[in-house]
């Protein structure tokens, strides 16, 4: 059993005090986790590294971002990383951090596109697992050292080492959640 994350009884309720934004309308609604998010917060409490291979619109992108606040939150002076395959999508997953955290009345010093750092010294950070322009291979991992991985879409990553170097830039106890929709045929 993990003890990097609240039980998942205790993360559903501090869940429920969010709100998300309700695909068919676009308003907020309360943040009531779904068969598939609540399995998400049990399977994370049992393992520390997970895949989970999914299909659109279940909602596992939102639940880990919630389990991303939680544990920069909880574990103070902490490194995570979301990272994407596309700039858009993981500034788009650390907005979501943001909005958790910012419902949760989690102090911040540092809120911007790429990064968020909480007054206990956590920090947030949105990376990109592509290379920038003119160069060959991308950054994501490179000199940092993360205590959390939150890698999404892992199966469009055009640059495959970007893996390799964030893992490596994570500790042994680090938890890292890999979700993905399938690519190919």
């Amino acid at each position: 059993m993990s003890s990097d994350f609240p039980s998942p009884n205790k993360l559903i309720k501090l869940a429920s005090i969010c709100t998300v934004t309700d695909q068919r309308t676009g308003k907020p609604v309360p943040f009531i986790p779904l068969e598939e998010q609540k399995s998400i917060f049990e399977t994370i409490n049992d393992n520390k590294n997970v895949v989970f291979l999914k299909g659109r619109q279940i909602g596992c992108s939102m639940a880990i971002c919630f389990l991303d606040a939680m544990y920069a939150f909880l574990h103070a002076g902490s490194f995570v990383a979301d990272v994407a395959d596309t700039e858009q999508k993981c500034h788009g997953l650390l907005d979501r951090v943001r909005n958790f955290l910012t419902q949760l009345r989690v102090q911040t010093s540092i809120s911007n596109r790429s990064r968020i750092k909480l007054a206990n010294g956590s920090e947030i950070h949105a990376l990109t697992a592509n290379a920038s322009k003119g160069q060959e291979e991308s950054k994501a991992g490179r000199s940092m050292s993360y205590q959390m991985l939150h890698l999404s879409e892992l199966a469009f990553w055009p640059d495959q080492k970007a893996f390799g170097a964030l893992t490596a830039s994570a500790g042994l106890s680090a938890p890292i959640i890999i979700e993905s929709t399938s690519s190919g045929p």
